[in-house]
């Protein structure tokens, strides 16, 4: 069953049932990572669709800029045929569990119950809405399900000699992608003649791919593949998204928490020959070369503290040899299997590398 549809099911549970559901979804472990998150709850909200979620509810704070976004848009009820819901903080709890969040993750506050009410968005604000939408897909090479605009005033009081108009829109958009609040330049026209020129403050959200730390990253620290991977995330921040390639061997500038995308803004680049990028008892991916062959084995144990380029022991973790390679990254060395080079074995550490 989706998460969705259990969701959707719990508002119907008997209160006793809903409080066991509650305690078990709670018993066990939290699947994520200790963030201190805490929901304010309003004791109103007004929503235009369906779909009830957390963010329409409450105020939602976290260390993690990217959980507390996930936790806005989940899900917590759905309208029906009434225009309005009352949904108490004990739904809203047992929502939090299923997500996975458990009792010392998260702390609730604010109101009891949220009365939620749903009303209709005016169709010109739509239609301003779907224009802004369909210019942006033409301009950027995006799809519609990328993009999310929501006008900060209604059209209403943009444009208030017109209200009884029917108007077409014409937006004039930036060079780049606008992300987060923009004012654009918007002309009503009405029958071809321009009704009004207006700066209209909207509200840009963009659904693209981005890497995201796969573990907590402390400051000062040289980020290897095996640190991050890709996410998708809706974004409404200006700051570009760092590339694969600019992420790996850099160093984080900032701590950046599990589940965070990565941005160009939290790395400095660093010179990888005045640091440390093997510590001992790192787990290290160990690279043979003969000629043109080339084998990656299986990971090694680091007997020492190595920068790029150090010559350094590893212990094979099958034979429990010591063997020596030359760091070429983090978290990887390379030995040399050529008839010239030589292998260096040994079956205990030198002295003077005790």
């Amino acid at each position: 069953m989706s998460t969705r549809c259990r969701q959707l099911s719990i508002r119907r549970l008997p209160a006793h049932l809903a409080a066991m559901l509650l305690l078990l979804a709670g018993a066990g472990p939290s699947v994520l990572w200790g963030e201190d998150v805490v929901i304010s709850l309003r004791s109103d909200a007004t929503v235009t669709t369906e779909l009830v979620r957390i963010g329409d509810c409450a105020d939602v704070s976290a260390t993690s800029g990217a959980l507390a976004e996930q936790i806005r848009n989940l899900d917590v009820d759905q309208f029906e045929t009434e225009s309005t819901r009352t949904i108490p903080r004990q739904q809203i709890e047992l929502r939090l569990r299923l997500f996975g969040l458990g009792e010392n993750d998260v702390r609730v506050e604010g109101a009891k119950s949220v009365e939620v009410t749903r009303t209709t968005i005016p169709t010109r604000d739509v239609a301003l809405e779907m224009a802004i939408t369909s210019q942006m897909v033409k301009q950027y090479s995006l799809t519609p399900d990328q993009i999310r605009v929501r006008l900060m005033t209604s059209v209403e009081n943009l444009f208030p000699s017109s209200s009884q108009e029917d108007l077409d829109w014409d937006v004039l958009l930036p060079g780049a992608v606008p992300f987060g609040r923009h004012s654009l330049l918007v002309r009503g026209l009405s029958n071809g003649r321009v009704v009004g020129t207006r700066q209209v403050s909207v509200d840009i959200q963009i659904h693209k791919p981005l890497v995201v730390a796969n573990r907590d990253l402390p400051a000062g620290y040289v980020i290897t593949e095996s640190d991050i991977e890709f996410g998708e995330y809706w974004c409404s921040d200006a700051d570009t998204s760092a590339a694969l390639v600019q992420v790996i061997s850099s160093l984080t500038a900032r701590p950046i928490k599990k589940g965070e995308p990565v941005k160009l803004r939290d790395l400095k680049t660093v010179d990888l020959r005045d640091q440390f990028v093997v510590r001992q008892r790192d787990s290290v991916s160990v690279v043979a070369r003969s000629g043109a062959l080339t084998i990656t084995l299986q990971a090694a144990e680091a007997m020492q503290n190595g920068k790029v380029g150090d010559r350094i022991w590893l212990r094979n973790l099958d034979s429990k040899r010591l063997i020596s390679g030359v760091i070429t990254a983090p978290g990887v060395a390379e030995i040399d299997l050529s008839p010239t080079a030589g292998i260096r074995t040994a079956d205990t550490l030198p002295r003077t590398v005790r």
